[in-house]
């Protein structure tokens, strides 16, 4: 379970989340500017939430009480961006085999 509760501001965007996801998540959806991008950065460890924490199963991902910041690479968490410039060389199977 990926259990997120976390405020994040940028600018004058603010996302808040209080939710647990159970099942496996696939894709996340969006119109431009909904968060999509700010809520998987923050899942990632790209961005650290301003308050609140992150936790899958019983990992601490983020917890800005606990003061936790676990590094993008022990967290196990990646996506592939919708746009095509990881490896522009490669097909988009290649790319997500990477």
């Amino acid at each position: 379970m990926l259990r997120l509760s976390f405020h994040k501001q940028l600018g004058s965007f603010h996302l808040e989340l209080d939710h647990a996801i159970t099942q496996k998540v696939t894709a996340v959806l969006g119109v431009s500017g909904s968060g999509k991008s700010t809520l998987l950065n923050c899942i990632s460890g790209i961005l650290h939430p301003d308050e609140g924490f992150i936790s899958f199963f019983e990992q601490t991902l983020y917890s800005s009480q606990d003061k936790v910041r676990l590094a993008p690479e022990k967290r196990r968490f990646g996506y592939i961006f919708q746009e095509g410039h990881l490896f522009p060389h490669l097909t988009v199977q290649k790319n997500i085999y990477y």
